[in-house]
């Protein structure tokens, strides 16, 4: 005949003496081995359907409390013992509780950051080249990224899809001549039709003549999606010319958030907010206060606030103009 014993929400017989040890508030080095040893077999007496093959070292610990509870009802007696050493049983056993109870508060811990790890994402790769081909095609694109290695991986695709006489590139960690180069073909060459950048293209540069905006990546700073913007919408850029920003990112996550709070609470991907740098500047602490006080939905919560400040700060900018002028 097998018995079976169910030990729920226990991970062992350490897991539940140390269960025990908490309901009686009781710190591990002063265990009562007495007292904890008849909780511990009257927990092993109540349950059901007992299994002797999942049961066993629950058994075992019982039987090892049983021997310690016994040595210690026994008169202590003075022994000399010149080569060997006896290990005291009660200390042995503190010893793996405060060993086991270590091991749980770091498995905590590793639990904790694997659930926080799962709250982010992966984005998959995305293909965009058949858009920018159909989409774009006989149009100035400029197409951001802040990131090296998806700057290097659209190279390459750039290279092989579109030929290289047709892209450019400008980035941080090409020489000086040979950026500026790529930029100068972007601007004068209507051949060259793409061109493609990491953040260093975003400080400073004119690059006005492009019809369309395409951001890989949706940065988290205010200041560096403005600086994209504020390439394209500048003086000197064709009256009426609208900016046009395909954007990239993966549906129902976080990314997804911050591009409706970038879009629909500020509506920076399609005109420069030049002259709201006061704002600007606050909005990188909104957004992670958002995220932190809710993951999940944080970001979203805060689109209505943050349009209705906009706009009285607009009023204000337009009212203070008009006194200047």
């Amino acid at each position: 005949m097998s018995y079976e014993v169910r030990i729920d929400a226990f991970e062992g017989p350490l897991d539940l003496l140390l269960h025990l040890l908490k309901e009686a508030k009781v710190n591990i080095y002063d265990i009562k081995i007495a007292e904890i040893t008849q909780q511990y077999l009257d927990y092993i007496h109540a349950m059901e359907d007992l299994k002797l093959e999942i049961a066993s070292e629950y058994l075992v610990m019982a039987a090892t409390l049983i021997e310690i509870k016994s040595k210690s009802l026994l008169p202590k007696q003075v022994v000399e013992i010149e080569d060997e050493y006896e290990e005291d049983s009660r200390e042995a056993l503190i010893q793996r509780l405060v060993e086991y109870q270590q091991y749980k508060e770091v498995t905590k811990e590793l639990r904790e950051l694997e659930e926080e790890r799962g709250q982010f994402f992966t984005k998959p790769p995305i293909d965009f080249s058949d858009y920018i081909d159909q989409e774009a095609c006989g149009k100035k694109v400029l197409v951001f990224t802040n990131f090296d290695e998806t700057f290097k991986l659209y190279k390459n695709v750039f290279e092989n899809y579109f030929g290289k006489e047709h892209c450019a590139f400008f980035s941080k960690n090409m020489e000086t001549d040979e950026r500026e180069l790529g930029a100068y073909r972007f601007e004068t060459d209507k051949d060259c039709w793409i061109l493609l950048s990491d953040e260093s293209g975003g400080e400073g540069r004119n690059f006005q003549n492009a019809d369309i905006l395409v951001h890989i990546d949706i940065p988290w700073s205010a200041n560096d999606l403005e600086q994209r913007i504020g390439r394209l919408d500048r003086i000197g850029r064709e009256k009426g010319k609208s900016v046009v920003s395909a954007v990239c990112y993966s549906k129902e996550t976080l990314e997804e958030d911050l591009y409706k709070f970038w879009n629909e609470g500020i509506g920076i991907f399609t005109k420069s907010q030049s002259g709201l740098e006061i704002i600007m500047n606050s909005m990188d602490e909104k957004i992670i206060k958002a995220v932190c006080d809710d993951f999940k939905y944080g970001l979203i919560s805060i689109i209505e606030d943050v349009e209705k400040e906009l706009k009285q700060l607009k009023e204000i900018i337009k009212r203070e103009r008009y006194f200047d002028v």
